[in-house]
């Protein structure tokens, strides 16, 4: 019978894109609305107009940052994967072992050592598959990656400049909703820029876990 493995990776992966799918949507509403919220208030065309090229900016860098985020997360599910199967391996490693030790089922042992001798070399050709395809991604778009640690970076300085000016602006009159729109844009912007660091980061854990 085939072995059972869990299903974790799989959903976790699944569960994952749904979320970065529901931050994407969140953040392109907030920023129509900031958009809109400003054209219709009367604010100076050249604030609308930084509001447009923002988000032009953005939806730039986030195609580039989600296409970054899918092949991360697919390697990562492969690699827990290829963790859950390598681990199942050993085990059973242990118990042909056990048995050999016991002189139990001399015809028999050998034939189920061969048989996970050639399950051990098809994980290893998966695994060199899988991580060419991540090396490979990984160096077709490092330009990509700079400039999206570039955009952070920008980010950051625009986030707090923003915050700062429209709190000094409307200290008094409590919070507008230009306030409470760009602290929105700030959250979620900041949460998904985590999520793509966290991945990145479990999937080297796992690479690690496999050397």
């Amino acid at each position: 019978a085939m072995p059972a493995y869990d299903e974790r990776p799989r959903k976790q992966f699944e569960a994952m894109l749904l979320f970065k799918f529901g931050l994407i949507n969140a953040m392109m509403a907030v920023q129509v609305a900031n958009i809109l919220y400003q054209h219709f208030n009367g604010a100076h065309p050249v604030r609308v107009h930084i509001a447009v090229y923002t988000f032009v900016l953005w939806n730039y860098t986030e195609n580039m940052a989600d296409y970054f985020y899918f092949i991360n997360s697919s390697a990562l599910k492969f690699y827990q994967q290829l963790n859950q199967q390598l681990r199942q391996v050993l085990r059973e490693n242990k118990l042909l072992h056990y048995f050999r030790l016991r002189g139990q089922r001399r015809g028999t042992v050998p034939h189920l050592c061969g048989l996970l001798c050639d399950r051990l070399d098809t994980l290893a050709q998966r695994y060199q598959q899988i991580n060419r395809l991540y090396q490979d991604s990984l160096t077709m778009h490092q330009f990509q990656i700079l400039g999206l640690v570039f955009i952070t970076l920008i980010s950051n300085l625009t986030n707090s400049f923003i915050l700062f000016n429209l709190f000094v602006k409307h200290s008094e009159s409590g919070a507008s909703p230009a306030i409470v729109l760009n602290a929105l844009h700030a959250i979620i912007f900041y949460v998904d820029t985590y999520i793509v660091a966290l991945v990145s980061e479990n999937t080297s854990l796992e690479l690690r876990n496999i050397n």
